[in-house]
């Protein structure tokens, strides 16, 4: 467990003054201070790290996501070996994304799943960007990455490499990812956030898949997209 070290908790004493009703989840200790309330912290208190979270919320005040953590076990696990195999053999190629926040989670989630690469094409803001790490989440070092200046150049290179060529995009003719069986190695292809993927990188496609929605909007943010559908494509037995 990590102590909330950035919180403003040292000037708020109304806070700490709160939260001595959960001396009964510490046996009594007396939560007065500052320092006894990151103690209390240290110790595993997920109802106290709650009620920090309810109290800042109340108070239209943020607390960043790594100041109140709840668990945290980086590391290797034990992994699907089918899944596995899968995943190396998965290429993600994002045509001239906009967003460096939309990039680097998409680089996270790339990391969770272990896929081969990562290509950045066009203007995509790729680990080069001051601002990636904040969402890449300390994967930026983690996974396999290259950039293209012509997303268009990057598609042919992975078909001469025998690479199945698809397109996540919500494009007359797509095809639902959880109706459609999909080969690999495989480049999956996501787009500028307003305006999709080009028509010259479409024309080279082998196949477009969509994510079926039951809403008003027609379509998921690109990094949750691809996390749907790339979870989808590596775990299903489909």
């Amino acid at each position: 467990m990590q102590a909330i070290e950035d919180c403003p908790l040292e000037q708020d004493q109304e806070l700490i003054d709160n939260l001595t009703m959960l001396l009964d989840i510490y046996g009594g200790e007396q939560l007065i201070t500052l320092s006894g309330l990151k103690q209390a912290c240290r110790e595993g208190g997920r109802t106290l790290r709650e009620e920090i979270g309810k109290y800042y919320l109340a108070k239209g005040r943020i607390c960043r996501d790594d100041q109140i953590l709840v668990l945290k076990s980086d590391g290797i696990r034990k992994s699907d070996p089918v899944a596995k195999a899968r995943a190396e053999k998965m290429v993600v190629i994002l045509d001239n994304l906009r967003s460096v926040f939309n990039a680097g989670s998409i680089f996270r989630t790339g990391e969770c799943l272990g896929i081969g690469e990562i290509v950045f094409c066009g203007s995509s803001p790729g680990p080069e960007h001051p601002h990636f790490a904040k969402t890449a989440m300390g994967t930026q070092d983690r996974l396999s990455w290259r950039r293209y200046l012509n997303t268009r150049e990057a598609v042919i290179h992975y078909k001469e490499e025998g690479y199945k060529i698809l397109a996540l995009e919500t494009a007359e003719g797509a095809s639902s990812v959880f109706e459609t069986g999909v080969d690999f190695p495989l480049a999956l292809i996501l787009g500028n956030e307003a305006l999709g993927i080009s028509r010259e990188v479409l024309a080279e496609v082998d196949q477009i898949v969509a994510l079926p929605v039951l809403g008003w909007k027609n379509s998921l943010n690109v990094g949750v997209a691809f996390a749907v559908a790339a979870y989808q494509m590596i775990f299903s037995r489909g």
